[in-house]
């Protein structure tokens, strides 16, 4: 979604297990949530606890939006690489 010439989605899990959240780099923000396998009906949604969070501006608000180039996923964390 959005304007960029790029995106990305990183997934967190333990060890090897499943993935528990997930963090999307797209182009109005950066959109996050929980992950959930296995207690849904066909059709029902994987997500939960998701949100847009979008990006702040360059110099205040009105100003251009600073869009992180690279992304990561921790348990507890996801971590923007701005230029």
């Amino acid at each position: 979604p959005g304007d960029l010439d790029y995106t990305e989605l990183e997934f967190f899990r333990k060890g090897s297990g499943r993935a528990t959240s997930f963090v999307w780099l797209t182009g109005p923000g950066i959109y996050s949530g929980s992950l959930s396998f296995g207690s849904q009906n066909a059709g029902d949604s994987v997500t939960f606890d998701y949100k847009l969070i979008p990006y702040s501006a360059k110099g205040g608000s009105g100003g251009l939006h600073q869009v992180p180039v690279g992304l990561v996923s921790t348990e507890f964390h996801w971590i923007a690489l701005f230029e």
